[in-house]
């Protein structure tokens, strides 16, 4: 096990927030397996989840030792998926680094409720401000076509965070599965909820079938 930046002892006591190239964190991890004699590096599977299905995907778009990828939900463009949400008048406020768009954020966000929702965010990038957050955004993407293992994409029924997962599937070109879990199953929503053995049923599945034996 390892701590990654963003989260947990990390970002509280050595005040290292996420950072979008998530194969500069991956990358020493497997070399520390392919270095430990007791531990198959040519058997490797990373599993990402919630804000994972973004960091997994980025770093198995850049590291090739990564034999077997599942994202829930896969995540593309950061920054594509809050923009569709916005209006146009603070796109172009994002586009010009203006600071008025800050009191603009929390103008229409008001209330401790959502101060705790986007505050926590941004300190886990190590940031304090809407704006600086969302420009930081643009740099988080993955290069979908780079990802050269196979692939399990998935998202529970009516998950937030799955607006790119289908046009991430569709644009992978390894051997790949797509699962949507239902909530009439009871595993929907966001990372399959109350569902988890019917997700980890699936996941596992697919990578005993894909991994190396």
């Amino acid at each position: 096990m390892f701590g990654g930046p963003g989260q947990g002892e990390m970002l509280y006591e050595s005040g290292l927030g996420f950072r979008h190239d998530f194969e500069a964190v991956v990358g020493p991890v497997l070399d520390f397996v392919a270095a430990h004699g007791g531990l198959a590096s040519d058997r490797v599977a990373m599993i990402g989840r919630s804000f994972g299905g973004y960091l997994a995907p980025r770093a198995a778009g850049a590291d090739s030792r990564i034999g077997v990828l599942a994202a829930d939900p896969a995540q593309t463009d950061m920054y594509s998926i809050v923009r569709d949400r916005l209006p146009a008048p603070w796109l172009e406020m994002i586009e010009q680094n203006d600071p008025a768009f800050n009191d603009a954020f929390w103008k229409a966000n008001p209330g401790l409720d959502k101060q705790e929702y986007w505050l926590s965010r941004f300190k886990s990038h190590n940031l304090d401000q809407p704006l600086d957050y969302l420009r930081e955004m643009k740099r988080w993407v993955v290069d979908v076509e780079a990802i050269g293992c196979p692939t399990y994409v998935s998202y529970g029924e009516g998950d937030y965070a799955q607006a790119s997962a289908k046009d991430f599937y569709d644009r992978l070109v390894v051997p790949k599965h797509f699962e949507i879990f239902k909530d009439a199953d009871g595993s929907g929503g966001h990372c399959e909820g109350m569902g988890q053995a019917r997700y980890y049923a699936g996941v596992f599945g697919f990578i005993t079938q894909h991994l190396a034996s």
